[in-house]
């Protein structure tokens, strides 16, 4: 048996590799709406805007568009007029989408489809559901007039409707 006094080691690096396991993300930053005296009421015409941000480092394609967005009233699909999509910061991947004519009643939710953004590692976003805290009301309310007379030349009126209603300046507004 014979033993030897060195050891050679060759080594060569044959690449870096960086491994991507996490999905590009949406996250919802804001949203408005153009009543500005109820922003958390809308309907079919006001504009909606939602901006978000994908949180991707490595993104290959966007699919910000209708068929990627759907938009639920009361947590049914409906169809509404995509006005404008826009980038507010490319850098920070920072978008804006822009929608009216909602229709139905109830309250507002946005879905970015899975696909919305793929990353150079083929891989897409989860399916991700953002709330609205506005509801829409495309139904006007039902009212009913009486009159009952309380005295000579004096009567009260009443108004009873079907719903609540925003507060009006110089009315009682009771239940």
């Amino acid at each position: 048996s014979s033993l030897s006094k060195y050891q050679f080691e060759n080594s060569f690096l044959v690449a870096r590799l960086e491994l991507d396991n996490t999905p590009p993300e949406i996250k919802l930053l804001s949203f408005s709406n153009t009543n500005s005296q109820y922003p958390k009421y809308a309907n079919k015409t006001h504009t909606i805007t939602a901006r978000i941000q994908i949180i991707e480092d490595h993104i290959s394609q966007i699919n910000l568009d209708s068929n990627h967005i759907d938009v639920k009233v009361n947590n049914k699909l409906v169809s509404v007029d995509l006005k404008n999509i826009s980038c507010i910061s490319e850098s920070e991947h920072i978008y804006d989408i822009v929608f009216t004519n909602v229709p139905g009643d109830g309250k507002l939710s946005i879905s970015f489809l899975r696909g919305t953004v793929i990353d150079t590692s083929m891989q897409n976003n989860l399916k991700k559901t953002f709330y609205l805290d506005i509801l829409i009301d495309n139904t006007a309310p039902v009212t009913i007039f009486s009159e009952e007379l309380v005295a000579d030349s004096y009567s009260k009126g009443t108004i009873t409707v079907n719903e609540g209603i925003q507060p009006v300046d110089g009315w009682d507004i009771s239940s």
